[in-house]
């Protein structure tokens, strides 16, 4: 049976909660109540709350901490904050952190108080429903404040990807998963993403032992916890990168053998398209490379057709 857990020091406001959850159809039997924050922690691994409602100013926890410390218990559970008219700049803070919602005690009726409960239920059922996708993906992501390159999540597989905790990960920034070098390209070309979706190509990044490897990220603008964010998805694509620079500093190396040798040189694909011409057969054939590469050789060399030479290339 799924409980509503109150956090509440005051006995006869617990008593008044109590009456009016009553009054909207909850069974008694399904009310618990902590009056401290200490309290709380025996319920820290109970999966069947249903909702919490919590007061801020506990005699253990000063209202500016009480929806952080209780939130981390229980980041799947919707929280209603409860609140006097002293703290409602307090409880609204608690909004962008990640409360459903919140009321001012005294303040609101029966219809009013179950709607804020059933909307609370319903907005963090969306919640985990996303938080779980982001969480589960094999995919690398993270989410960082536009405006501080900090941290706001993370996601399983790129922490495995980085190498740190999820309690390390968060204290870094974006800046700090890259080589010194690649810092200021980073900020500037962070300045000019666009307001949507956008493929960021490919970037090197280093893990928490200093490797430095190469990733393509893709993301996207987004509001996170009420701040402006992009979500990142980092796909490790160290090796493909590294296979293709080798394969490039090879092709240099033949590049500069062939360019070097006294014999002219081409080579040509299975269309019969030139696609390397060297400077000594620029030489005695008399032609500009960029005049023959990617040019069908027969129909540049037509006079070949008629010799023995065509014969022996078919």
């Amino acid at each position: 049976m799924e409980q509503i857990l109150i956090i509440e020091d005051n006995d006869d406001t617990y008593f008044i909660l109590q009456q009016q959850l009553t009054q909207m159809g909850f069974a008694p039997a399904r009310i618990e109540r902590c009056s401290t924050l200490a309290e709380v922690i025996a319920y820290k691994e109970n999966d069947s709350l249903q909702i919490i409602l919590t007061d801020l100013g506990l005699p253990d926890s000063h209202s500016s901490e009480t929806f952080a410390r209780v939130q981390a218990m229980f980041s799947y559970t919707p929280i209603v904050v409860l609140t006097g008219l002293d703290e409602v700049s307090t409880a609204m803070e608690t909004l962008q952190q990640g409360a459903q919602d919140y009321l001012v005690k005294g303040q609101y009726n029966i219809g009013e108080f179950k709607r804020s409960i059933n909307y609370a239920i319903q907005r963090k059922k969306a919640s985990n429903d996303y938080e779980r996708l982001f969480n589960v993906n094999p995919a690398p992501m993270y989410i960082y404040e536009d405006s501080t390159f900090r941290f706001l999540a993370v996601n399983k597989a790129a922490l495995h990807q980085y190498g740190y905790t999820r309690q390390e990960f968060l204290k870094l920034t974006a800046v700090d998963i890259r080589p010194l070098e690649d810092v200021e390209m980073f900020k500037a070309s962070d300045n000019n993403v666009p307001d949507r979706y956008y493929d960021h190509g490919q970037w090197r990044h280093t893990r928490k032992n200093g490797e430095v490897f190469y990733v393509h990220i893709y993301g996207h603008n987004t509001d996170f916890e009420g701040k402006a964010a992009s979500i990142i998805l980092a796909l490790d694509v160290d090796k493909e990168v590294k296979a293709q620079l080798e394969l490039a500093e090879k092709t240099r190396e033949i590049g500069n053998i062939l360019e070097s040798i006294t014999d002219g040189f081409y080579t040509l694909n299975r269309d019969w398209e030139v696609t390397y011409f060297n400077k000594e057969a620029e030489r005695i054939l008399e032609q500009n490379r960029e005049d023959v590469l990617h040019k069908n050789l027969w129909n540049h060399f037509p006079g070949s057709l008629e010799g023995r030479f065509y014969q022996e290339y078919n």
